[in-house]
């Protein structure tokens, strides 16, 4: 690019996603004309470099391996941190968390309570989850049909006796499960000591009437006996229930409502790729099934905040600047994105597939528009889209009309709650994947985009990180600026600190929400002064996979069959006779004809 004031001409490549976008920028805003040296994009039949690049924008796997450790120079500034894809993996970013946020990690940080800001998700590679999964599945369809019916006045004919029961078997069974899959668990066998055999679990007609969908199929009104007497303790029953899941944190109480959802993720897809969700436990296990379990089940948040007159399920899209791992330096820009639903929420059943009305991803929602080009650059959007808004006008909408406001705008909610547990939790995530990433050259950075769902009282709630986030070249023109802005002032940011023209401030404690001299719109959230020391990292990678080994019989590749026989013991065990109609040869619950 074109020297500044005479100064030596910096050296870019740029290449991958976001290589339009970043040319522009680079070309245009930062060296202050429009015409310039050529912009090397390691493309073929290119002229070789007489000097090394300064600034390295890689968007290709096939091309960041190049730059793995030890490939670049310290005067280098690489957009890429070697195993920092862990953080974008489902699976090592669950484990990863839970380890950190149970303080099992060695080395690790004070952090937050998991179940604070990460819906309960279960490895279903493991059969251990598996079960552990199962045993939440129920109890949460029990909780649901207490939910829905604990006011009926025909509560003897409902889903709540037999709801009841359920809870009073499996909640307790339930959670000391939840709290081994976490690494909680001080009282129950460990992972190395549990067998599919330990699964065994009877239910009675009524109960897989609730279990799978169905009607009750001996109302309690047709029993004889006292009928009056038998409602009046079935409600104190049930409201006894209802408060003791509500103040027990490990049910996340707020993410559970009276249909009793659950999606289920490929560990390793993005942009929308790879995620359904599920009403019913026949069709959800054929799923994972037919992925050899190589899946994550998490809890659908059921009481989303819906947003605009058609009342739409929305997400917020954070970017999220590392400027070092380890010690970690972090930077959250400050002004994060609404991606909305393209239709109505419903729970209908007609819904349930339906990615339009259950998913927020705006990759998934410009389906519905004009198609992009195939080749080339994408074409820009000349209106916004409106599955797109931007954080001001979801706070106007809002205003007070949020569950427990009591009169408190939306914007004070958003500042002095919604966004801070945001923070934390972008804390936690790269706090909690330093093993992975271990020591890494100066000069490496990397940008993030968080994906946070709000539910009714504007509790973010974590669902991914992704490498790689979408730069919204072909949106429409709000978000478009928004995006060059939020890119440009990261370039400019990073080449300060390269340059040494920003003070990181000594901050006390080290989590912060700061703006910095020189970062723009990028607020430093977290500054480590000391990194986790080498002996930490590599007791971590030897821990680590002896955990893995343990939690799960086998890597849960296709044809795994230690695995697949876990699996088919575990399901043939809990789900007895039930009619699995899709599954049933596949899980093991019949033989094969």
């Amino acid at each position: 690019v074109g020297a500044r004031s005479g100064a030596r001409p910096l050296i870019f490549e740029v290449q991958g996603y976001g290589s339009h976008l970043l040319r522009r920028i680079l070309r245009d805003k930062l060296s202050g004309q429009e015409a310039s040296a050529p912009l090397y994009d390691g493309g073929a039949g290119l002229p070789a470099l007489r000097q090394l690049p300064m600034f390295v924008w890689v968007g290709g796997a096939g091309r960041r391996e190049h730059w793995r450790a030890g490939h670049a120079k310290e005067w280098q500034l690489v957009n890429y941190f070697f195993r920092g894809g862990a953080i974008g993996s489902k699976r090592l970013l669950l484990h990863n968390l839970r380890d950190f946020c149970t303080g099992r990690a060695l080395g690790s940080r004070p952090a937050p309570p998991l179940v604070a800001f990460f819906p309960r998700a279960y490895d279903l590679r493991s059969p251990r989850e598996l079960y552990a999964f199962l045993l939440d599945y129920v109890v949460t369809r029990a909780e649901a049909a207490v939910r829905k019916d604990r006011s009926s006045k025909e509560i003897l004919s409902t889903h709540v006796p037999a709801a009841i029961t359920l809870l009073q078997r499996l909640a307790h069974l339930q959670r000391s499960e939840f709290c081994a899959a976490n690494g909680e668990a001080r009282d129950v066998p460990g992972r190395a000591s549990w067998s599919a055999g330990s699964a065994a679990t009877g239910f009675s007609p009524d109960e897989w009437a609730l279990v799978l969908g169905g009607e009750p199929r001996r109302p309690l009104s047709d029993l004889g006996g006292d009928a009056g007497a038998h409602a009046a303790a079935l409600h104190v029953e049930a409201a006894s229930w209802l408060k003791e899941q509500e103040v027990e944190p490990r049910r996340q109480f707020s993410l559970n409502g009276e249909r009793g959802f659950w999606i289920v993720k490929d560990p390793l897809a993005n942009c929308g790729r790879g995620i359904s969700v599920f009403a019913d436990l026949p069709a959800l296990l054929d799923h994972a099934a037919a992925a050899a379990w190589n899946v994550i089940a998490q809890k659908y948040l059921e009481k989303p905040l819906l947003v605009g007159p058609d009342r739409r399920k929305c997400d917020v899209r954070l970017w999220v600047l590392v400027t070092s791992w380890n010690p970690a330096v972090i930077w959250a820009w400050s002004k994060p994105y609404l991606r909305l639903a393209s239709r109505p929420f419903t729970f209908s059943a007609s819904s349930v597939a339906d990615p339009f009305v259950h998913l927020t991803n705006r990759t998934v929602q410009k389906a519905s528009d004009a198609p992009s080009p195939k080749s080339g650059p994408p074409a820009p959007r000349e209106e916004d889209e409106p599955h797109i808004w931007m954080l001001e006008r979801l706070l106007d909408d809002v205003g007070t009309d949020f569950e427990g406001s009591g009169g408190t705008l939306a914007s004070s909610r958003w500042a002095e709650h919604t966004w801070p547990r945001m923070l934390e939790a972008i804390r936690a995530c790269v706090r909690a994947t330093q093993s992975d990433v271990g020591d890494h050259a100066p000069g490496r950075f990397e940008l993030f985009g968080f994906d946070f769902l709000l539910d009714a009282a504007l509790n973010p709630w974590l669902l991914e990180a992704n490498g790689c986030p979408d730069l919204c070249e072909d949106a429409g023109p709000t978000l478009r600026k928004l995006t060059e802005d939020a890119v440009q002032e990261m370039c400019e940011l990073v080449l300060r600190l390269r340059a040494r023209e920003i003070d990181l401030p000594t901050v006390s404690p080290q989590e912060c929400d700061l703006a910095v001299s020189g970062a723009g719109r990028w607020q430093l959230c977290l500054r480590e002064v000391l990194p986790q020391c080498a002996k930490e990292q590599r007791l971590r990678r030897v821990v680590r996979p002896m955990v893995f080994k343990a939690a799960s019989v086998g890597p849960g590749a296709r044809g795994v069959l230690d695995g697949v026989g876990q699996h088919r013991e575990v399901t043939r065990r809990f789900m007895g006779d039930a009619t699995l109609p899709k599954a049933e040869v596949r899980l093991g619950v019949v033989g094969s004809p």
